[in-house]
């Protein structure tokens, strides 16, 4: 038999446990089974809204990334919006990048809009190899492909060869939308007639035919063909660059159209929503080819204004003067006097604000009778990226006819953008239960923290609601970082504490090279106004008691905490201090000295509404014994069963949940003893962790005797949820399903059995769950849990 090898413990890394804990008690659980998540349908909606609340494309990208790294149902739904809208230009990553990222886990599938933009100098660059090539992405796996926009680059590719790639490359039926800076010709025929989708379609120039269409936007309409184009086809959306030729064909689909958008011509800026009919405005000046504003005269555009009354159903309006000298924005209502008119866009550009490079922007709506004007600036690079404000209007316009819309997301021009307002966000009420359901999904308090931690960059909402959670519950080890930078942390959050728990803190101060700043009496305590909850378990010991219990009283609010645990031992001061705390209802002690005065035990304000108790030791005298009876606890959990029962009685009968299993009986007698001395009193008890027993010999008959003890517990006519645990490594164990019925409770629904078994040559631990069903029988089940999680998980119900 080969040698075992001796692998050295290694040592945990000083950042491996940060300060930040979940729930005092927490049961750790296999990683691999994470409790129930949020429902699908919400858990999109929420990673919508995220989205949505950034228009800046960079930041909204950043904040899906982060919540990439919060769970992994967040991590899908990212993934899927991230790769939603992927848009190629020359200063982003290269082809190769984003064909690799695209072809982990069938992430093609999550593709709809895909937008290349000026990509011509990548492929022309020495030593490019093909995998940079625009060819080399994956777009015959594109199953969800919508939206096709090829613009302004690639002038390297002869059309013939791009839309020759396009035709073979992207399934059939699938497009709805493209755009493309060059013209559609015959070569692209092929291409287009396996598109028979397709309802948005905006080009330089047409010369050939779709099989339908909704929405055509063209830079130019000068061809008989086109015009020919949209006479036959459903065009209810127009948007043109030159008014060259429209006068001649204007007729013969004018009464179609809903959307016009002539706002780069030269002429005039105009957007109409909603049109029964739609006119021409009327212009002042002869020369049509004069490619500059200020052809216009300011009674021109007064008067070009004023034909707009004749439109009846006329709601939205952008206009841009680009220049021209015109009326005050309130008056333009009056000046148009449509009777449908609701909203009105204005970008004003003066000489002036023309040499600064800034814009003025406003909106007239109307409230009631009244005329509300917004007003913003903003410079003019800015404007050349936030002017298409016509794309804000077709969705509102498009929305109405329940179609598939699919607008170009950075052409979005927001109110609430313009006037650099924030857009609201997810309800507090429902973004607080979204991340307390994120901290919830995981019993293990590592992976709770970092997800929570992950969630801090995600936007600020989430980062208030995340601290609120990070810093609700807060452990020091021996592990955690000094505590000037942790008290630094703590600075303007001190309000977010509702849980302290200090566990293994001792050595910290004695290193050398401590500052006082690292010592445990230095905590800001005084300012954590919501602390709920106080443990000192195992730390601290070169502190003494009297000087721990005398800081304690002296930065701890009066009536503020509600449970409080301590190892130190309890002395005068240590009573002091819980004279303060009158609202304390949980408390957990080593025991009460037997020195002790014991007016300090007897003194009516201690502790009034104190219901649970637990102690490791119990000294039988006249003052715990009144100490018991004068408060109303219904919990208590003992370390050890000592000089009780002469003592307990005047409060057993209060008791709903008691344990004693941090002891164990090997004798009969001993055990048959304490289970009637609790049968006899505790008559109200309803959860019981009893004591373990013990068996270290190999005569199977004591064995059985021992166990039989349990038998007793019939007697508790209200018991509940029992724990038994059975020690005997050298007898094989007892079958699980005999509990029941040696017990034989009334009541009895849960039983939590832990036995000691052997596993080869090693003593291992069998856990076992047994529930009773409503159809009458006992079901059996492995637990993972250990007693004292499973007993504590018990009693939070109760």
């Amino acid at each position: 038999m080969a040698p075992k090898r001796s692998v050295r413990r290694r040592k945990p890394s000083p950042r491996a446990e940060t300060p930040l804990n979940g729930q005092n008690g927490e049961p750790p659980t296999d990683s691999r089974r994470q409790g129930p998540t949020l429902p699908a349908e919400l858990l999109r909606n929420i990673v919508e809204e995220v989205a949505l609340s950034h228009w800046d494309s960079n930041a909204r990208r950043r904040d899906l990334h982060n919540l990439l790294f919060v769970s992994r149902d967040f991590k899908n739904e990212a993934e899927r919006l991230l790769f939603r809208d992927i848009r190629v230009i020359s200063g982003k990553p290269a082809v190769k990048q984003i064909s690799s990222a695209l072809a982990l886990h069938a992430r093609a599938r999550l593709v709809h809009f895909l937008r290349i933009d000026e990509y011509a100098d990548l492929p022309g660059r020495r030593g490019r190899s093909f995998d940079h090539h625009f060819f080399s992405m994956p777009l015959h796996r594109m199953d969800c492909l919508r939206s096709l926009s090829i613009a302004q680059g690639m002038p390297w590719m002869p059309t013939n060869k791009l839309f020759g790639f396009l035709a073979n490359a992207i399934p059939e039926n699938t497009l709805i939308e493209f755009r493309t800076s060059t013209g559609l010709y015959e070569d692209a025929s092929p291409f287009l007639s396996r598109q028979n989708m397709i309802k948005d379609i905006r080009v330089s120039f047409i010369g050939t035919s779709l099989t339908e269409a909704l929405c055509l936007g063209m830079y130019c309409f000068s061809s008989d063909d086109a015009s020919q184009f949209v006479q036959e086809r459903p065009v209810s959306v127009l948007r043109l660059a030159s008014l060259y030729g429209l006068p001649t064909y204007w007729n013969s689909f004018q009464t179609r159209l809903q959307v016009l958008d002539l706002s780069r011509s030269i002429y005039v800026y105009l957007h109409v929503s909603l049109w029964e009919r739609i006119q021409l405005l009327r212009k002042s000046t002869d020369n049509e080819s004069s490619d500059f504003p200020t052809a216009l005269s300011v009674e021109g555009f007064v008067e070009a204004l004023g034909a707009l009354r004749d439109l009846a159903f006329l709601e939205t309006l952008t206009v841009d003067n680009f220049g021209l000298s015109w009326p005050d924005a309130p008056h333009l209502p009056r000046i148009i006097n449509a009777p449908q008119l609701k909203r009105i866009f204005v970008t004003q550009k003066s000489s002036s604000t023309l040499l600064t490079n800034s814009s003025i922007t406003m909106k007239v709506g109307f409230v009631g009778n009244r005329i509300e004007l917004e007003i913003s600036v903003t410079s003019r690079c800015e404007m050349c990226i936030r002017r298409p404000m016509l794309s804000w209007l077709f969705l509102e316009v498009l929305n109405g006819n329940k179609g598939p819309v699919f607008i170009e997301v950075a052409g979005f021009v927001r109110t609430d953008e313009i006037l650099n307002v924030q857009r609201p966000t997810l309800p507090p009420e429902l973004l607080r239960l979204i991340v307390e359901e994120v901290a919830s999904s995981h019993w293990d308090s590592n992976a709770r923290r970092r997800e929570l931690y992950n969630l801090l960059f995600v936007s600020r909402t989430f980062r208030d609601e995340a601290e609120r959670l990070l810093f609700r519950n807060i452990q020091l080890t021996s592990e955690t970082p000094v505590l000037s930078q942790f008290s630094n942390a703590l600075k303007d959050r001190t309000r977010l504490v509702h849980s302290l728990r200090v566990d293994g803190y001792a050595d910290l101060p004695g290193r050398r090279g401590r500052s006082s700043n690292s010592h445990l009496l230095s905590m800001p305590l005084h300012r954590m106004d919501c602390l709920r909850s106080l443990s000192i378990n195992l730390a601290a010991t070169w502190i003494p008691a009297t000087q721990l219990f005398g800081f304690l009283k002296d930065v701890i609010q009066e009536n503020t905490l509600v449970e409080f645990r301590a190892s130190a031992e309890m002395d005068e001061d240590a009573f002091s201090f819980l004279n303060r705390q009158k609202m304390i209802t949980h408390l957990q002690v080593p025991g009460f000295p037997p020195g002790l005065h014991h007016a300090l035990l007897q003194s009516p304000p201690l502790l009034p509404r104190l219901q649970h108790l637990i102690l490791f030791r119990f000294t039988n005298s006249e003052s715990s014994s009144q100490f018991l009876s004068e408060r109303p606890i219904s919990i208590l959990q003992l370390g050890t069963f000592h000089g009780l029962p002469g003592a307990w009685s005047s409060c057993a009968a209060r008791l709903q949940v008691l344990d004693v299993s941090k002891f164990s009986f090997h004798i009969e007698a001993m055990s048959t003893g304490l289970i009637r001395d609790v049968v006899s009193t505790a008559i109200n008890l309803r959860f019981f962790a009893c004591f373990s027993l013990f068996c270290l010999n190999t005569e199977h008959a004591k064995f059985v005797q021992l166990v039989n003890t349990l038998g007793n517990l019939h007697g508790l006519a209200l018991l509940e949820t029992l724990t038994v645990k059975i020690g005997a490594p050298f007898i094989p164990p007892l079958d699980v399903l005999d509990f029941p019925g040696l017990i034989n409770a009334p009541k009895l629904k849960r039983i939590f059995v832990t036995q000691n078994v052997i596993d080869g040559d090693e003593t291992a631990v069998s856990r076992h769950e047994l529930c009773y069903t409503e159809d009458g029988r006992w079901v059996c089940q492995v637990q993972q849990q250990d007693r004292d999680q499973w007993f504590s998980a018990q009693i939070s119900r109760c």
